[in-house]
């Protein structure tokens, strides 16, 4: 492209900046990897294996991960997997003799299972005394937070999932612990979980529209054969809200008591006309069980509108229509462009905090640092660039555009990985061989775009971001 060329010409007759040098390659190898992105196609969704209905039988899983081993003997000891997301503690006694323990990922295949399940072998191992196995997790990836809200299952040879009855869960140090008398396929799980029913594939409601929920309790009937004295959960009453107030809509439940019997509870969100304070918007189910005093929150989070990136450069809309967002380690990309790709802008956010990502990026004056953007208006004109940052003939030196590149918001809203955020500066044209003089325009716009790579499993960088 006439772009590139441009670039290229100016970056050979302009020696007085190394730094100049580096940022023109990195916007080179920005706009090789967005014609990369473009050309890449996505599923139209993602396709889950098939569940069981309640406590029935399901497929098996299959290995997903790196396994964990260790000789554990008659003194006992403990076995982590490799991915620090479960422990197995075996006591004193409870073995007669060494033997090779392993802890295998697998693909999780149960009603409401978290995360992954686990294989753990020589298959069919029974002890003298119960082993201890305790499952992490994350709690920004879950329904609900609470001692009530999880069981521990596994499957029998029949390939139906068992509960065990005695199940102790920590809110604070976010683990969930149970007693465990022989290997097989174990998992935790979610007792209740809001699921869309009507989005037809969409991942979001449009303005003014409208989605049918169901908020669902399973918890497995048959427990597997130990002396406990744990009891069946039973749900008193469900009742439905949307955090923030009315501004972000409305939800109302639904009458079915046939439904209800069933561990179904049934309701439906509005979504507001114009877009919300909050959004997604979270939805609240607050479930009051027997006996119990406190109620349980069970949270899902709704996006209201499609996605957009949109704004104005030099005065005149963009609105693009195709997106993309995308990570690399702590490095992020967003880029938009049109159909006819005659315009199009990137943007690239270098070493984001994690653990902190939503503040303001000022740009920088190469690329491979802070903030840095590139907006083409002419992909035809070898002036039709725009960058954040260029080489100034007049003043001898590099001009950095103003303003930053601001994320407001990262999160996981079913599966699926979303970065909101807005932009301001202005932006300098290529000027080709010195002494041509530098022009600017100002530029203003706003983003949320979901992951275009997306696997719709939580990546483990996201575990300090906010989202279900």
């Amino acid at each position: 492209m006439k772009i590139r060329k441009g670039i290229q010409s100016h970056m050979m007759t302009n020696p007085d900046s190394v730094a100049k040098r580096r940022f023109v390659q990195a916007l080179l190898t920005g706009c090789l990897l967005f014609g990369i992105i473009t050309g890449c196609k996505e599923s139209a969704e993602d396709v889950s294996p098939g569940k069981g209905d309640g406590g029935g039988a399901t497929e098996v899983g299959v290995p997903d991960g790196a396994a964990a081993s260790k000789t554990i003997g008659a003194a006992g000891g403990t076995l982590v997997s490799a991915d620090n997301q479960v422990t197995l503690t075996i006591p004193a006694g409870a073995l007669s003799k060494d033997m090779e323990i392993s802890i295998q990922p697998i693909t999780n295949e149960a009603m409401n299972g978290l995360a992954q399940a686990y294989r753990f072998s020589p298959d069919g191992t029974t002890f003298a005394k119960p082993a201890l196995l305790m499952f992490r997790y994350d709690p920004r990836s879950v329904s609900a937070n609470s001692p009530d809200a999880f069981g521990v299952a596994t499957q029998g040879t029949d390939r139906v999932w068992y509960r065990t009855p005695e199940v102790t869960v920590d809110t604070m140090t976010h683990t969930i612990t149970t007693p465990m008398p022989h290997f097989s396929d174990w998992t935790a799980y979610e007792l209740f979980k809001i699921e869309s029913i009507s989005l037809a594939g969409a991942n979001y409601v449009e303005l003014g529209g409208s989605v049918d929920l169901e908020m669902l309790f399973f918890d497995l009937v048959e427990p597997i054969d130990i002396p406990s004295e744990g009891k069946n959960i039973t749900i008193e009453k469900v009742e439905f809200r949307v955090a923030g107030g009315s501004a972000n809509g409305s939800v109302k439940a639904a009458e079915n008591p046939a439904q209800n019997e069933r561990g179904v509870f049934p309701a439906r969100y509005s979504a507001p006309s114009k877009n919300p304070p909050s959004n997604p918007v979270t939805v609240v189910a607050d479930v009051t069980l027997k006996g119990k005093k406190a109620k349980i929150q069970v949270v899902k989070q709704i996006l209201v509108g499609k996605d957009y990136f949109r704004g104005t450069f030099a005065d005149t809309p963009f609105d693009w229509q195709n997106l993309h967002f995308m990570r690399n380690g702590n490095d992020v990309h967003v880029g938009g462009y049109n159909d006819n790709p005659s315009q199009s802008l990137n943007i690239l956010l270098n070493s984001i905090d994690l653990t902190a990502p939503n503040r303001t990026y000022a740009y920088q004056d190469r690329a491979d640092k802070g903030a840095w953007a590139e907006f083409a208006s002419n992909y035809t004109d070898e002036h039709g660039g725009w960058i954040s940052a260029n080489f100034d003939c007049a003043k001898k030196a590099v001009r950095v555009s103003p303003g930053g590149v601001t994320i407001t918001q990262i999160s996981i809203v079913n599966g699926v990985e979303y970065i909101q955020g807005r932009l301001s500066g202005t932006f300098y044209n290529l000027p080709g061989t010195c002494p041509t003089a530098l022009r600017y325009f100002p530029i203003e716009g706003e983003f949320r775009i979901k992951n275009t790579f997306s696997s719709g499993r939580k990546p483990a960088s996201l575990a300090n971001f906010k989202g279900k």
